[in-house]
């Protein structure tokens, strides 16, 4: 398989996407993020490998360290889903494409359904039509797929139209200092809104103070990542439970605080 010898040189660290509904906070999802073997940096790991060799076969190796490295922490016994980032031109091949990751996640014990997959931005997309299809195909098998950085880069509305994602995670740069800034607290409101309407969920990424998070759930979004709430974590999965009963607790003192 394409990327099997790679992925030895890449390990994944973990942190976790936590939601917010009727029954408290739970934990969604948790996104895999590459590092080196011991831990290093993705950018320095990457940067090399990427330069060494086909940086969709780099992609293709970190999906599957990802797997890997989920399956030998137990993440396939839990009931949450496991993220895995994915470059969308590497998608379009065969040798590093969807079907090809979904058929490892399945050696790992990781069915259809459990997979959700990102597409980032960091590159533009050669065939949107060809993309659409390919993730209609997956969709369809039960995975689910989700736009990454949504509001910068090459992540716009012109690939949410087009690929109908489940999923869209508005990027830090408008989550950042959303309660200090009435222009991003709007557009959030706004895309969550439009989501809503679309049958979309809503990630807010980045979310790193107490402020961002209460403006966030009042703008709507019910997902959310960041490290007010978990920093990844190299070699186990964060145990979550305290970070999600301090975010509760944030936001039960910010309905109780009188607004201005």
């Amino acid at each position: 398989m394409p990327g099997a010898e790679l992925a030895g040189r890449i390990t994944a660290a973990f942190q976790p996407i936590v939601m917010r509904c009727r029954r408290g906070w739970s934990v969604f999802a948790y996104e895999a993020l590459a590092r080196g073997p011991t831990g290093e940096p993705a950018d320095a790991v990457l940067g090399a490998l990427r330069r060494a060799a086909d940086p969709h076969v780099v992609d293709m190796a970190c999906r599957i360290a990802a797997l890997r490295d989920a399956a030998s922490l137990g993440l396939a016994a839990l009931p949450t889903l496991v993220s895995i980032n994915v470059l969308p031109n590497a998608a379009l091949r065969p040798e590093t494409c969807l079907a090809a990751t979904v058929a490892a996640a399945r050696r790992y014990g990781f069915p259809p359904e459990r997979v959700l997959f990102e597409m980032t931005e960091t590159e533009a997309v050669r065939d949107v039509a060809l993309l659409a299809e390919i993730i209609a195909a997956q969709r369809a098998q039960g995975v689910r797929v989700a736009l990454d950085d949504f509001g910068a880069g090459h992540s716009g509305l012109g690939l949410l139209v087009a690929c109908r994602p489940d999923i869209v995670k508005l990027d830090r740069h408008l989550v950042r200092g959303a309660d200090r800034d009435p222009v991003r607290a709007r557009l959030a409101r706004a895309v969550a809104q439009a989501c809503r309407d679309l049958g979309i969920v809503v990630v807010a990424e980045g979310v790193e103070t107490a402020g961002e998070l209460d403006a966030l759930h009042a703008a709507g979004i019910r997902h959310f990542q960041g490290y007010l709430l978990s920093r990844p974590g190299l070699g186990c999965l964060p145990d979550a439970s305290a970070a999600l009963r301090a975010a509760e607790a944030t936001l039960r003192r910010a309905r109780a605080a009188p607004r201005a």
